[in-house]
């Protein structure tokens, strides 16, 4: 059973990572209904893709459960890709988003 569930947006994507700090808490029938299509895990990247267009974050180590919305979530099979490079990638992919836009 969960103790604390939260659901972040892509304003949490801060520097690479996820602000833990401002957030909201929710119910578990709402991070049920958040969770039907994803479930985010350790090394798992979210990717902004309302509001701010980027802005990848690797999850590590996080403080409890969590939901999210207006965000991509990229899973990554660990036997073929490290999270760090495709993190990487998606930083460079965000700079040619923003000259094109």
């Amino acid at each position: 059973m969960f103790r604390r569930i939260s659901v972040y947006s892509s304003k949490n994507l801060k520097n690479g990572s996820i602000d833990y700090n401002n957030i909201k808490f929710i119910s578990k029938t709402d991070f049920d209904n958040y969770n039907k299509r994803s479930n985010a895990e350790e090394n798992d990247i979210l990717f902004g893709m309302i509001g701010t267009i980027g802005n990848p974050a690797i999850i590590k180590n996080a403080p409890f459960k969590f939901a999210f919305k207006n965000m991509a979530l990229i899973k990554l099979s660990n036997n073929l890709f490290i999270s760090e490079y495709v993190y990487y990638y998606l930083l460079w992919i965000e700079s040619k988003f923003k000259q094109e836009a």
